[in-house]
């Protein structure tokens, strides 16, 4: 595909006016965010005379206002979002459920809703042909060139281009970096505080290229994703072992536990130290062979000391220089591969969907609500009490409670895969197997932008 974006239409972007029009949003369901009057209240833009998607900007103007596109805009941000970990949710139901196609799909949808929230926290649109950029005065812009009478990409061809063309902004890759906080210090200081003035792009375009791996290979890779799609199949089986999958399932659990104020433990630890050693082996990579430095010798230790107190005391010196990668989360690994694999698939969208939901939470503090997401309770209590996560009569103070249910069902999941002997039937056949609660990964969104 031809880059649809050497226009540099992506630079006009802005948040400002997402910004602003997320404070309305505040104590409100999700039914009102947009107006009574919304031409476009389903989130679909259509052309009332064919009932058909409108793909022009010319006449999307005809149907709303600029403002308009823009709370448009706004409010699917963190509706994606949460989608994406719905879609994610629904890939972990078909993995327990021995279903790899089933699961890649899903894993797929996910990913491509954590891409589309990231943008449109950021200002972008996409619309499935009416591709829209919002800029720092709220006017709106066609993303892929200026030719407002003539249709855009679709969806699955814009996305990754779109995403990757924000992310070499480097103003962009910074508020990237600086959305994703941990013990109180987000990423941009920590890495700042070991490498002073190193560009955010050389850092944040590595990590999204491989986390974005099935994006951006999404049109090389259709006939792959059809197969999934629309092919029986039994007949085009996928290589799958139980215990591996039900283990890494466990594992992406423990690495989704919450922590104050925000954030996910293990998950966030490990992405730091992830990208300290990457940091460094950019160095080292540039390095003439003399001067190659070992890890124990880099700035991640001459410089330890310059991190918060408070950072340190979650992620100790020795566990940052620990090369081997001592306990991480399978879903680093697997995400570094370009397997097409189920839990490959998935461990990218868990990873993007972190980030999406570090944006998310940045554009709600922006907003200016609360650190505890009180003012987006009324969006969320309703959906965990309609997926059955919680009775509408225990709706829990605050969201990290979930967090405690989920580390008992974990548990019961473990023990009876143990005392099945990882045999399918004989999990099922458990009387508390720790299912559905284990496959319902919107508890992690929750605590995620509600903590």
């Amino acid at each position: 595909m031809a880059d649809p974006l050497v226009s540099s239409q992506i630079g006009l972007a802005d948040p400002s006016a997402i910004v602003a029009k997320v404070t309305t949003f505040g104590n409100r369901p999700v039914s009102e965010w947009l107006s009574a009057g919304h031409p476009a209240r389903n989130c679909q833009i259509i052309d009332p005379a064919t009932n058909k998607g409108i793909r022009r900007l010319d006449r999307a103007r005809a149907q709303l206002s600029d403002d308009q596109m823009v709370s448009l805009i706004a409010a699917c941000g963190p509706n994606h979002c949460l989608d994406g970990w719905g879609y994610l949710s629904r890939s972990i139901s078909a993995l327990v459920a021995r279903d790899g196609h089933s699961a890649k799909h899903m894993a797929y949808y996910a990913q491509l809703r954590a891409a589309m929230s990231m943008l449109a926290v950021s200002g972008i649109g996409i619309f499935n042909g009416l591709n829209i950029c919002i800029d720092v005065n709220g006017a709106v812009h066609k993303l892929e060139n200026t030719q407002e009478n003539k249709g855009g990409e679709n969806t699955h061809r814009i996305v990754w281009p779109a995403l990757d063309a924000w992310l070499r902004i480097d103003s962009n890759a910074a508020r990237f970096l600086s959305s994703v906080s941990l013990h109180g210090t987000n990423l941009k200081d920590a890495l700042d505080s070991i490498w002073p003035n190193r560009q955010p792009v050389s850092i944040v375009l590595p990590l999204i290229n491989a986390w974005a791996f099935d994006l951006s290979v999404a049109t090389q890779h259709h006939e792959q994703r059809n197969i999934s799609s629309y092919t029986p199949h039994e007949l085009n089986a996928l290589q799958c072992s139980f215990q591996d999958e039900m283990d890494f399932l466990s594992e992406t659990w423990s690495a989704l536990e919450p922590s104050a104020p925000f954030g996910f433990t293990q998950l966030d630890n490990h992405m730091l130290r992830r990208l300290f050693q990457m940091v460094h082996q950019q160095d080292n990579s540039a390095a003439d062979p003399a001067d190659i430095v070992q890890l124990d010798a880099s700035p991640i230790a001459t410089r330890y000391e310059e991190l918060e107190p408070t950072l340190r005391q979650a992620v100790p010196k020795p566990f940052l220089l620990d090369e081997t990668g001592s306990n991480e989360p399978q879903v680093f690994q697997m995400a570094a591969t370009d397997g097409t694999t189920p839990r490959a698939m998935i461990s990218r969208a868990v990873l993007l969907l972190r980030a999406a939901t570090a944006m998310n939470t940045l554009t709600l503090h922006e907003a200016g609500f609360s650190p505890d997401g009180t003012e987006i309770r009324p969006w969320l209590d309703p959906l965990i009490v309609h997926r059955g996560i919680t009775p509408a009569e225990k709706l829990p103070e605050r969201m990290a409670d979930l967090w405690d249910t989920t580390r008992y069902a974990v548990e019961d999941f473990q023990s009876s895969l143990v005392e099945s002997a990882y045999e399918p039937n004989g999990f099922f056949a458990a009387n508390q197997n720790g299912t559905p609660d284990v496959t319902q990964l919107e508890r992690a969104a929750m605590w995620g932008m509600c903590p």
